[in-house]
């Protein structure tokens, strides 16, 4: 059985059921970097399931399915002042996340925050409409 530990709001933690193992160890797989730029966001998240469906099989044997989120998933227009690209991309291309069944997606690097707060808030916002757990 995988367990997560949850907050229950009074400063306690409460493990939860996320999953039955798929065999007598636990597995897991990650990915690197997901950053679907703006473009071919859209060919992304039109074609999510056929995109998806050449990898689908080695993630859907893993227990615990991490992605390394590596762009803000945002709307917002505003690019940070930095050295190096912005990277951008929109709700829409979680949905290749979703088609490969993503348990938790990595937000801990150099472009979850291109777009600033209001950015990084989408992307929490994004990742969890879409049932996509965050970490980073």
């Amino acid at each position: 059985m995988i367990f997560n530990k949850l907050p229950t709001g009074d400063n306690k933690m409460k493990l939860i059921k996320w999953r039955e193992p798929a065999g007598e160890t636990v597995s897991t797989i990650f990915t690197g970097d997901f950053s679907p730029r703006e473009i071919n966001a859209d060919d992304v998240a039109v074609r999510a399931e056929e995109i998806a469906s050449l990898i689908k099989p080695y993630f859907i044997k893993s227990d615990l399915r991490i992605c390394q989120l590596e762009c803000a998933v945002t709307r917002q227009d505003t690019p940070i002042a930095k050295s190096g690209p912005n990277h951008r991309s929109h709700e829409g291309c979680l949905k290749f996340l979703q088609a490969l069944e993503i348990d938790i997606a990595l937000l801990a690097n150099n472009h979850t925050g291109d777009y600033g707060k209001e950015g990084l808030s989408d992307t929490l916002e994004n990742c969890r409409k879409a049932g996509i757990k965050t970490v980073g």
